[in-house]
């Protein structure tokens, strides 16, 4: 089959929260300017899993309260067997109703309020944002960068984890938004630190599919045998463009942790909802050749991306080992948070997540979604050029 991502779809009518936020952040956006922020793909869901969708509504024509079915769970067992090469124990998986809330669950069942939360940044938003909402001590880690390339402070690592006021360290495997594919080496070690200082770990592997080149994904669900108390959040939404569906997979091979995981969901009254089990079911089964040929595309739109920009004076980027985002160096701008942003927005008409809504890790850098039609992409960055040409 062939697969259309050319045509450009404008949903700033859709009430897409992507659009919304870009409405909102300049009103006056002229019409048909593509944000490049929120990590969700500018291209029409796989028709396979709106054809299997629509042959679900019409037969049997319910949308009551469901329970996962032995079909759904086969078909995520199945994907990471054949994507993964990973043999999993179908106890261990329970259906969340998104990553976050499976990621947050967990950060309460394995700490406590004023407990320390190791972190490595620049990292996804919401690890900072949850650790603090929960009342959890925010231990930050930064990476080393030199060049754009970033790197595991072991040192550091190590000496916060000796502290026995840490006990949990929040993971982002592989890294976002800085575009890394932690090494098999890398989380050897990092399993040995955490082993040796009895520190429990939560995994968010939500781009797990994600990899290009010679890169490949390795599941911290390999450790299980070596961490106690070690958690594994998947999702199929990045991969198939359905993060509207709210479902995800977390991995829970300790007993007693799981039991207690399940629990609190029964008492929150979180359930996966019925379309999205069976769009997991239907991606996973019938979907792997559309999100092969979005993989193939968006490399491609992120070849065109880096070479751009890395003509373009005081700007760097370089390709990311995963995913659909650059991490793009705005530091030799000179510019506050506010003044980048500004800038991008009111000049080059670009939304982008800007890394000072991490932390300071993060300033000077912006992180540009390029998972869109290729002629809009070319748009974008021929309005960054004109816009760095006036200043």
């Amino acid at each position: 089959m062939t697969y259309d991502f050319d045509t450009f779809i404008d949903r700033l009518k859709s009430y897409s929260s992507k659009w919304k936020l870009m409405e909102a952040g300049k009103p006056n956006i002229p019409s048909g300017v593509v944000p490049m922020s929120t990590a969700e793909m500018e291209f029409a869901t796989a028709p396979e899993i709106l054809q299997g969708l629509q042959a679900y509504l019409e037969n049997p024509g319910f949308l009551g309260y469901n329970v996962p079915t032995s079909e759904y769970a086969e078909s995520v067992l199945d994907w990471h067997k054949k994507y993964h090469q990973l043999s999993l124990n179908q106890e261990w998986l329970v259906p969340t109703p998104g990553v976050l809330p499976g990621l947050s669950m967990a950060m309460q069942l394995l700490t406590e309020a004023g407990e320390g939360v190791i972190i490595f940044n620049p990292v996804y938003h919401a690890f900072n944002g949850i650790t603090r909402n929960y009342g959890r001590k925010i231990v930050n880690i930064p990476l080393k960068e030199k060049d754009l390339n970033y790197s595991i402070d072991w040192e550091f690592f190590e000496q916060a984890a000796q502290s026995e006021q840490n006990k949990l360290l929040l993971l982002c495997n592989p890294h976002n938004p800085i575009g890394r594919v932690w090494k098999v080496e890398e989380l050897d070690r990092v399993v040995e630190i955490c082993q040796k200082h009895h520190l429990a770990i939560i995994s968010d592997e939500m781009w797990q599919d994600w990899y290009y080149g010679d890169r490949s994904h390795h599941s911290m669900l390999r450790y299980v045998d070596q961490i106690e108390h070690l958690v594994v959040c998947t999702s199929p939404s990045k991969t198939f463009n359905f993060g509207g569906l709210k479902v995800a997979s977390t991995w829970i091979a300790n007993l007693g942790l799981r039991q207690e995981f399940i629990k609190m969901l029964m008492q929150r009254y979180y359930f996966v909802n019925i379309i999205g089990l069976e769009a997991t079911r239907i991606a996973y089964q019938q979907a792997q050749p559309w999100f092969e040929a979005a993989k193939s595309y968006v490399w491609q739109n992120l070849e065109l991306v880096v070479s751009f920009l890395n003509e373009l004076p005081r700007i760097k980027t370089q390709l990311p080992e995963f995913g659909y985002s650059v991490w793009v160096d705005f530091r030799e701008l000179e510019m506050t948070p506010d003044e980048l942003t500004s800038f991008l927005i009111d000049n080059a008409q670009i939304v982008g997540t800007h890394g000072s809504s991490i932390n300071e890790d993060g300033n000077g850098f912006v992180r540009l979604n390029i998972a869109m039609p290729r002629h809009k992409l070319q748009e974008s960055l021929e309005r960054l050029k004109s816009s760095l040409d006036l200043l």
